[in-house]
């Protein structure tokens, strides 16, 4: 069927989109549309700025849902750095039995529920619309609505002010909005049957473009390279997987290029499975050799290690992110990352989902990267800050505390110049809440909140770009914030899988700083905690070349406290009158108020939850040092049962030695047969390599947990072996015991062979897990080296006979008898 509206032709247009018959019409003509939310339904907008009215349309096609005898529609705004349903200011249309064309309006607001959602109406897994307290101040005015039954068919045509009405409204400012729509038979839980669409409604300048916020590819882009999974089968035995894929570019000798875009391209069938990846360009030849074909990475006891902080992967600079519903990346036009005959390398880390165990999904997903032969005028680089390498590993997250962490000072002094802030991607998981970005000057007065997101959804995470750009000035401090909310999970942790939880900020600035000594390019300023040496430090340089100077030790700097926190949206209303005027980007004020620790228990129907406003408090400095640090006042019996301590390390003495010990769980040894094993896959009565030819059973873990980050020296030798260990521990430098810490350039060290090898790079590298594993010959072959087991703490050949009973147990009565695993 053939339907128009005089002089409207998108009507027409949509009916061959959706690609069925078109029985319904719209009332009027709009400016835009039709845009696509999805396979059902599109949206039609008009912005009037004379009269500051917005006026919007949603058209649904779904014979199978519209034949039911009660039908419902709703369209709305959520926060425009989300586009989740949490903090979202909707109407909806319910249609009765009988309804055609007539229906019942309901201003509506959603407020933060903690995951997982629980409706209020049933039992589905989804946060309630609920009603405004203002129905009647005219937020939403119903223009038309209609439903077709036989034609499987309804529209929705409401019009309302740009401003909001009342604290249970959304304004609508000028540039990206996310506007959201759903439907369904019944009011309950609507299922897949809604979507989102991040739109620049209206500018203030008429002459910049409108619509999908997806800006056009660049005019000087000279051509495009994919970077893709190659045919990776998502595993079906893990909820979590970790994969990562390289490819090195062919540069002539001199030639540069600069990524000017960049931008996702999924496998329709796997693509739900993605729960998001980084794109990152690196230098590191070795682990562009093991990713070549894409493979487990990061997780489930793979020996490639994430491309994230790695030494092997080196990777300079962060270009890309992509979650959900992210689209195209576009870099301003003034700067480009450069591609070079040292970062040549690109490396795609994909985070994959699959909780339900399905099997047979092969992936090809990437991304495509677009890039211009002409050199732009800056350089631009990435900014990594908050909690970057999860230094707060497997500690129980509390609930309603603010996590704060500190690019400090120290690192942003090192900047020549100002820098300009273009892109920001913030990151937590499942139980997050809010997360924001504050910028304070060099004496700690607060400036501006740089980025936050308010309504926090795992499921709607965006790249935000900002034009123009806002600024950071050497010696600004940055601030990372996390809020979550735990009641429903109150076991969670910080760590590497969906259901532990992150706190992190991927920038994009320009133009590149690099460190006055080392001349490294600084992408990254963060926190690290070193709970074995109970201290703090801001990580600023190269994240991809980590040396003792890329940690700075910083006191907690003291921010302030006086700004007045905005009222939150989804408040009680006091007042239905008149709209309140379009105001600036609320701000976050800083806080380090300790709210209360109780869990309660979920009701079977929640009440809808109030976000109270953030109240100004005294800032205290935190003893240990940058802000995000538990103090003993300040601990919890939750936290003290679950945060690593200095001597949270699994053996039993009551020494803070940690420091002088081990290797990472990633380093690996050689068993009789000739297989290898990782450090945390090892066990007593395993017999392993020790010498030439020569194999001894491991009798006693001295220390064993994977349970904290550390830092360790890594030793490179001429043939390109490497092995992690700490600076305390004992190995065969120019044929003598000596520790890691001492070895130089040109030592030699002794290898599995008996043979030297020389040392042609030491660096210090930030690995996961602590392990000391005893063997009866006192030796150990780690990743090829030779290395005592023992530490300075006490002289080898004192330690030797000290183990000595030890030694004598386990031969005489076996591991299971007296000796225990973890001493």
């Amino acid at each position: 069927m053939l339907c128009t509206v005089s002089g409207y032709a998108p009507v027409l247009l949509s009916c061959l989109v959706l690609s069925t018959a078109c029985a319904l019409q719209l009332s009027t003509s709009y400016e835009e549309g039709p845009l696509q939310f999805d396979d059902n339904a599109d949206l039609y907008y008009t912005i009037d700025k004379e009269s500051q009215t917005a006026s919007l349309a949603v058209v649904v096609n779904d014979s199978d849902i519209i034949a039911s005898s009660f039908n419902w529609v709703g369209i709305g705004l959520s926060e425009p750095t989300a586009g989740s349903m949490l903090g979202a200011d909707v109407v909806t249309a319910e249609f009765s039995a009988d309804e055609t064309d007539s229906c019942t309006l309901r201003d509506r607001y959603v407020p933060f529920y903690a995951y997982p959602l629980r409706d209020t109406v049933g039992d589905a897994d989804s946060a309630f619309p609920l009603p405004d307290d203002c129905q009647d101040d005219g937020s939403w005015t119903l223009v038309s609505c209609m439903r077709s039954e036989e034609d499987g068919q309804m529209i929705l045509e409401v019009k309302r002010s740009l401003a909001a009405h009342d604290s249970q409204d959304r304004e609508i400012p000028p540039g990206a909005n996310s506007v959201i729509y759903a439907y369904g038979a019944s009011f309950a839980y609507h299922g897949s049957r809604r979507s989102s669409l991040r739109l620049i409604l209206y500018e203030e300048d008429d002459n910049e473009p409108v619509g999908v916020a997806e800006k056009p590819l660049p005019d000087d882009t000279d051509g495009s390279i994919l970077v893709a999974a190659t045919g990776y089968e998502v595993p079906s035995d893990k909820a979590t997987t970790y994969a990562c894929t390289s490819k090195v570019l062919s540069l002539n000798p001199g030639e540069k290029r600069m990524i000017v875009a960049a931008e996702p391209v999924l496998n329709a069938t796997v693509s739900a499975m993605v729960h998001h990846l980084t794109f990152w360009l690196c230098r590191g030849e070795e682990y562009a050799k093991m990713t070549s074909s894409t493979v487990e990475c990061s997780t489930g006891g793979s020996q490639v290690p994430s491309p994230q902080g790695s030494s092997v992967a080196q990777c300079a600079t962060f270009v890309y992110a992509y979650v959900k519903g992210m689209k195209r990346l576009v870099l301003p036009r003034e700067a480009g990352i450069l591609i070079d005959e040292r970062d040549y390398i690109f490396v795609m880390e994909t985070h994959y989902d699959n909780p339900d165990g399905l099997q047979g999904n092969i992936d090809f997903s990437g991304v495509k990267v677009h890039y211009t032969n002409t050199m732009r005028e800056h350089e631009a680089g990435s900014l990594l800050m908050g909690d970057i390498l999860v230094s707060r590993f497997n500690q129980t997250v509390r609930n309603d505390f603010e996590y704060e962490f500190s690019c400090t000072s120290a690192c942003t002094r090192k900047f020549s110049r100002p820098v300009n802030y273009y892109a920001s991607f913030l990151h937590m998981h499942l139980t997050g809440k809010e997360i924001y970005n504050n910028r304070f000057s060099q004496n700690g007065t607060f400036v501006e909140t740089m980025n936050k997101v308010n309504y926090w959804s795992d499921s709607f995470q965006n790249y935000i770009v900002f034009d123009p750009p806002k600024q950071i000035k050497p010696g600004d401090q940055m601030q990372v914030t996390c809020l979550y909310d735990t009641r429903k999970r109150p076991n969670t942790k910080f760590g590497l899988e969906t259901t532990d939880e992150m706190c992190m900020e991927f920038a994009g600035y320009w133009p590149v700083q690099r460190d006055p000594v080392t001349n490294e390019k600084i992408n990254v300023c963060a926190y690290f905690e070193d709970f074995q040496k109970n201290a703090v430090s801001t990580l600023c340089g190269d994240l991809g070349n980590l040396t003792d100077q890329t940690f700075i030790p910083e006191a907690n700097p003291a921010f302030e406290d006086t700004i007045d926190a905005p009222t939150d949206f989804g408040q009680a209303v006091s007042t239905c009158s008149a709209p309140k005027p379009l105001t600036p980007s609320e701000t976050i004020a800083p806080v380090t108020s300790l709210p209360s620790e109780t869990v309660e228990p979920s009701p079977a129907e929640p009440t809808p939850e109030t976000p109270t406003p953030v109240a100004p408090t005294s800032v205290q400095p935190s003893p240990v040092g940058t802000s995000g640090s538990i103090t003993d006042s300040e601990t919890t019996d939750e936290t003290e049962e679950s945060q690593t301590s200095p001597n949270d390390d699994d053996d039993d003495d009551d020494d803070d030695d940690d420091d002088d010990v081990c290797f990472p769980a990633s380093a690996s040894v050689e068993l009789r047969d000739g297989s290898r094993k990782r450090m945390d896959e090892l066990q007593i009565g395993d017999s392993i390599l020790v010498g030439p030819g020569e194999y001894s059973e491991v009798f006693l873990f001295t220390h064993r947990t994977s349970r904290v980050l550390y830092r360790f020296v890594q030793l490179t030798t001429s043939s390109g072996a490497t092995v992690k260990l700490t600076s305390g521990h004992f190995l065969y430098l120019n044929g003598k015991l000596a520790m890691a810490g001492s070895a130089r350039e040109g030592d030699e060290v002794t290898v599995g062979s008996g043979e030297t090898e020389m040392v042609t790079k030491v660096s210090t590298v930030v690995d996961k897990g602590l392990f000391n594993p005893q063997t009866i010959h006192g030796n150990i072959v780690v990743d090829g080296v030779v290395s005592s087991t023992y530490t300075h703490t006490i002289a080898p050949m004192m330690a030797h006979g000290l183990l000595a009973p030890l030694r004598v147990l386990y031969r005489c009565l076996g591991m299971l008898a007296l000796v225990p695993q973890s001493a």
